[in-house]
């Protein structure tokens, strides 16, 4: 017999286990699925690792800079399997801290992959232990960096026809630009990082300008109601 719960949060990246813990703390009973490590592709594989080995490039820099602020000493000489340990402790030590607080609120971590088969029927595929749970609404798909609803057009010279709406980073919006996980891809996971995507959307934004300079024409009333759009989400997450 299936196990029951009032919200069932697929993936457990920053959006999922925030997500899971408030329901908890406001009275729900709660599960997460996760088909690899709790804290999704930012603790294990994006965010959390570029910061750490990001964190042993500046200070290597600041010791070959050293002889600048008037300091003299021995040149460091990186280590890598030395930084790759380091990485992997501070990994290890949030994903161990981030799981004891998930389950210090009561929630019910599966691993595995979750497959909704029904409404309110989410089949888990593990090798471990397959099983089904129910939900009676909602359930969340917590997509830090999987796939996060924007479809943003690939780069002119690599991205087929169908996929290339005019301007790279743009979105089936016109004129709305998009970079790192807003393009569904969590593009800090590599040296380049969202900065460097940033600078391609922003170029690409500037010469959409430089192509449609005419100005639209948008009543007050108009923009009154995008701006209540805009930050009701805001509004209902400060409210409860």
């Amino acid at each position: 017999m299936s196990e029951k719960f009032d919200v069932v949060v697929i993936g457990s990246g920053p959006g999922g286990y925030s997500a899971a813990i408030r329901c908890a703390q406001r009275g729900a009973s709660v599960a997460v699925v996760e088909k690899s490590f709790i804290g999704g592709t930012c603790l294990n594989c994006g965010c959390i690792p570029s910061k750490t080995l990001l964190a042993s490039a500046h200070t290597l820099l600041m010791i070959d800079h050293a002889k600048m602020m008037g300091l003299d000493g021995q040149p460091a000489v990186p280590n890598w399997p030395t930084i790759q340990k380091r990485k992997e402790a501070v990994v290890t030590g949030f994903r161990k801290g981030l799981t004891g607080i998930i389950q210090s609120n009561k929630i019910k971590i599966f691993p595995g992959r979750a497959v909704v088969t029904a409404p309110g029927k989410i089949s888990i595929e593990s090798q471990e232990s397959p099983s089904e749970i129910a939900a009676t609404e909602p359930y969340f798909i917590s997509s830090h960096s999987g796939a996060s609803g924007a479809w943003v057009s690939g780069p002119e010279d690599l991205a087929p026809s169908e996929y290339f709406f005019g301007y790279g980073n743009m979105t089936t919006v016109k004129g709305l630009f998009a970079a790192g996980d807003a393009s569904g891809a969590s593009s800090h996971k590599f040296s380049s990082g969202s900065f460097t995507e940033g600078r391609i959307a922003g170029k690409a934004a500037i010469a959409f300008c430089v192509d449609n300079q005419e100005v639209p024409v948008v009543s007050e009333e108009r923009i009154a109601e995008l701006k209540e759009l805009t930050f009701r989400p805001l509004e209902v997450f400060c409210e409860h």
